[in-house]
């Protein structure tokens, strides 16, 4: 009975962690001594691929053992899975020493493909294995855009208004307002740039308004009542944005207020229609994707007016039509002339809508079905495609400050 106790001790010893042996001990842990191969990531997952369409991966040969391992082949069964490229065999990898094979997947038709790699090596545990799959596709591939919202996000907001008489009780409104706007703005953001556009050009009066510069509130009010009489574009400011944001490159006359990766915010406040068409022969349409192509991504423009209620308008406004598409066409906020629009409420919107982003425009056009929309991984469903912009909109709550967006599809371009 003794004898037969101390054989089965030694025997547990010679397969204790730590000598030359290696493999794993009794709980699954990398032994101290003797060579380990790990396979990362295990498993691979190509995700969704469109069919005849190609892509590629990387895994992991790593040594995390503590001998010396030497790599002598490895194979791939499958059927659309494939080696791309793969370092010198064999390979000797020292303790902490790794090398990588790149992958590739080419589905022919649409269904789940799986794969094992094995890896054949002087690891104890002999031919060591790891899982790769792919998914197919008809439609398209999956595609996964995503954005992090700043915390302090930069926006950049152009204010132009109709000069004609009848708007004297509207410009002061704006004057005497823009203090709490601001007040406003600033618990969203401290990095904004203000101008005030109302001559043909586009120019501001004055230059670009920032929070360090002083007096920009004297400076924003001084602006507002700089009329020029004689202008043609009084009643077309959609052709004064226009030509403000044309005018924003290096030494021209509003210089350094169009910044890349900011929000652009343009408020449109007149008491008459939109007439861009009537004194340049411009539609609305064509202004406001002059703008667009400007700025560069169209989820980062957006227009907001404060102009006569449309179809109707009211007694004091004619319907603010030209600027209640550009509007709607942009995510912006409309707000009634014909009413207090100067209230806390309304003005809170105003800079909402010059900070928060809630429009993304996608890498590529979008499976409507398939679009899955995140943030910080709560899956929203109030949000709306546009699938001639690849523009997401959210409509409910729009992300905040440091807010994660991601945003997963199947892509109609196939591949």
């Amino acid at each position: 009975m003794l004898l037969t106790l101390l054989f089965a001790c030694n025997e547990y010893d010679l397969n204790r962690p730590g000598d030359a042996s290696g493999g794993e001990d009794r709980d699954g842990d990398v032994t101290a001594e003797g060579p380990y191969l790990q396979i990362s990531p295990d498993p691979l997952d190509f995700g969704i691929i469109g069919v005849d369409c190609t892509d590629s991966a990387t895994i992991t040969l790593e040594n995390v053992g503590q001998g010396s391992l030497t790599i002598d082949e490895l194979s791939l069964d499958a059927e659309a899975i494939y080696v791309v490229s793969e370092p010198d065999l064999p390979a000797d990898l020292r303790p902490g020493a790794s090398i990588q094979v790149e992958l590739g997947f080419a589905p022919t038709t649409d269904a789940v493909y799986d794969a094992v790699l094995s890896v054949d090596s002087n690891d104890p545990r002999g031919v060591v294995t790891a899982e790769q799959t792919g998914e197919g596709s008809l439609v398209g591939s999956e595609v996964i855009d995503s954005w992090d919202l700043p915390d302090n996000p930069p926006t950049d907001i152009m204010f132009s208004l109709d000069s004609s008489c009848s708007m004297s009780s509207d410009i002061w409104t704006m004057s005497s307002n823009f203090d709490p706007f601001i007040d406003l703005l600033q618990a969203l953001t401290g990095d904004w740039q203000i101008i005030v556009a109302n001559d043909d050009d586009g120019c501001a009066e004055s230059g670009v308004m920032r929070p360090g510069n002083p007096n920009y509130s004297d400076q924003f009010k001084s602006d507002l009542f700089a009329f020029n009489w004689n202008a043609d574009y009084t009643e077309a400011l959609l052709s004064v944005n226009e030509a403000g944001i044309q005018n924003s490159d290096n030494l021209e006359c509003n210089d350094g207020f169009l910044r890349e990766g900011a929000m652009l915010h343009i408020i449109d406040i007149s008491d008459e229609p939109e007439q861009s068409f009537q004194e340049t022969g411009r539609q609305w349409d064509e202004l406001v994707d002059s703008i667009i192509a400007k700025k560069g991504d169209p989820a980062l423009v957006t227009i907001s007016a404060i102009a006569g209620d449309v179809p109707n308008g009211c007694d004091d406004a004619a319907a603010g039509t030209g600027y209640w598409e550009a509007v709607d066409a942009t995510g912006g906020v409309f707000l009634s002339i014909c009413d207090e629009w100067q209230q806390s409420a309304n003005l809170e919107l105003l800079a909402q809508a010059s900070v928060n982003q809630h429009r993304f425009t996608l890498s590529s056009a979008a499976v409507e079905d398939s679009i899955e929309v995140t943030v910080n991984g709560v899956v929203r469903t109030d949000w709306i495609y546009d699938a001639a912009t690849w523009i997401v909109e959210i409509t409910g709550e729009a992300p905040g400050s440091g807010d994660e967006i991601l945003i997963a599809y199947l892509s109609m371009d196939g591949c």
